[in-house]
């Protein structure tokens, strides 16, 4: 008798386990806002948005695409360059910058509909990899094999402030004078006087894979299969 009670059990709980997996979720998630489809030639390697409207996508060479509705629609905004590109910084809806292969550097003042070219003089390096500007004025910008340079007139000159040859920076992010570089399989770098010297930050890792801070004091970085330290 006690063997059919407990089998009764075992199928009843069976059977609520069942229910619990295939009924209905509390807990479901919102649908998604799908916006237009972008038909593109190229991969995409960034996007950035600076208000609730206005964003750009950057392709690997046909130029950007720029939306001023959220996203509902992009249109392409061709740089007049055939190379490579492999970042873009912009403070604001008409002013931005790109970078990537054979020393391309372009500003521009209407949103990405014009774009003039800017010049490094003796570049350390031909591959312009990140740049990165906090307002139209100040900015900067790091090569393939880590040389960081800075500028204070929107891009009109350059100076370099470090060449320190970290190659394989894949994080650069500043806040006025004070920043933060990662190199893959390498340590994460901080600034405090906007580049002319870096700093190694102790983590517990041996190695950095990628990182992302909200600020000089507060990021994650992680490695391999090691978890995210902060």
């Amino acid at each position: 008798m006690m063997r059919y009670i407990i089998l009764l059990l075992c199928c009843l709980f069976v059977i609520t386990c069942e229910r619990n997996l295939t009924g209905p979720s509390p807990f479901s998630p919102s649908p998604l806002n799908v916006v237009d489809e972008i038909q593109l030639d190229h991969s995409l390697h960034k996007i950035v948005f600076v208000d609730a409207a206005n964003g750009w996508a950057l392709t690997d060479s046909s130029g950007v695409y720029h939306t001023e509705n959220g996203g509902k629609s992009w249109t392409l905004r061709p740089i007049g360059t055939v190379t490579r590109l492999m970042d873009m910084s912009f403070v604001n809806s008409t002013c931005g910058w790109i970078c990537g292969f054979d020393m391309t550097l372009c500003r521009t003042r209407d949103g990405g509909q014009t774009w003039e070219e800017q010049f490094i003089g003796q570049p350390t390096d031909s591959v312009f990899q990140h740049i990165e500007f906090i307002d139209e004025q100040h900015g900067w910008l790091i090569t393939a094999w880590g040389s960081v340079y800075r500028t204070v007139d929107g891009g009109s000159s350059w100076q370099l402030t470090s060449d320190d040859h970290r190659p394989g920076i894949n994080y650069f992010r500043m806040w006025g004078a004070r920043g933060v570089m990662a190199q893959a399989l390498g340590p994460i770098l901080r600034t405090s006087n906007s580049g002319e010297s870096w700093h190694v930050l102790e983590t517990p890792m041996e190695y950095n894979s990628t990182a992302y801070f909200v600020d000089p004091e507060r990021g994650w970085s992680f490695s391999g299969t090691n978890l995210p330290y902060s």
